[in-house]
């Protein structure tokens, strides 16, 4: 956190202007609108101050490193394009910089309050099931006849031990080890007996979940929102899996696992 800070007050406002030029250039996944978006805030930092006074004012209420600062930024202004005026057209037409200039500008006039609570008091979450695969291979050639207790801490949009439960396939990977013996973990089922999913915000929570789902998709990606929205609606069939609200950052967490499971966890995953 120290660090942050410093790279906060050493860099300011220029700092985050050279990150926004880096990846207007080289944007995420290499898509086209959240590099026109950069490019947009660029141009209007360039010549209209009302952005960079907004940034600055942000910044100074909460310490960013650039690079966060700039993802946190752009997942905001994503999450008020789905949830607002232009759920139905986004994004189609902002893959020009011209257009997201219109855009930022009308934000700034009209939804600058409901901007910067984001950037304020959120962070960048997304959680994307297929990342779970290296987890589900360990615990399957650990305990291949074994019911487990498993604890899931940060578990985001708690993905993984309803995914396990109810054995969902993972999409195919490249195994170049020997006789894919990894491929062969992944597909072998694990027996779950009881699971408890940690994190500081609930998945469940509506405006939590339209958070995450605005920050896991690329726009060039949104279109497959609707088939992770039927993946969550069938995990919720999982039994024998609970959440536990807890910050990990801020208190320690073993007198509330001895609670719900007082003979020990067999795992433990952190993802």
């Amino acid at each position: 956190m120290e660090r942050i800070k410093s790279v906060a007050r050493q860099g300011g406002f220029e700092a985050i202007f050279e990150e926004f030029k880096i990846q207007a250039q080289k944007p995420p996944g290499g898509d086209a609108v959240i590099g026109a978006f950069y490019q947009a805030v660029v141009d209007l930092s360039n010549k209209d101050s009302k952005i960079k006074q907004y940034i600055n004012l942000t910044t100074s209420q909460r310490p960013f490193e650039p690079r966060h600062f700039v993802n946190l930024f752009f997942r905001a202004v994503q999450f008020i394009q789905l949830e607002g005026d232009n759920s139905t057209t986004y994004p189609t037409d902002f893959e020009n910089e011209k257009k997201w200039a219109q855009e930022l500008q009308t934000l700034l006039d009209n939804k600058s309050e409901q901007l910067s609570k984001l950037l304020l008091t959120k962070d960048a979450s997304t959680t994307k099931y297929q990342r779970y695969l290296g987890p589900k291979s360990i615990l399957s050639h650990l305990f291949p006849n074994k019911k487990l207790y498993i604890a899931d801490l940060g578990c985001g949009g708690n993905y993984f031990i309803p995914g396990i439960i109810l054995n969902e396939p993972f999409s195919d990977i490249e195994d170049n080890t020997s006789n894919e013996i990894i491929r062969s973990y992944l597909h072998a089922p694990v027996d779950v007996r009881y699971g408890i999913a940690v994190d500081k915000v609930n998945p469940d929570d509506t405006d939590a979940r339209n958070w995450r789902l605005s920050c896991s998709f690329y726009p060039q990606e949104l279109h497959q929102r609707a088939k992770v929205e039927a993946f969550e609606e069938r995990l919720k069939r999982a039994d024998n899996v609970g959440f536990l609200r807890h910050d990990l950052l801020n208190s320690p967490l073993t007198q509330k696992l001895q609670a719900v499971n007082p003979d020990n966890f067999d795992a433990v995953v952190i993802s």
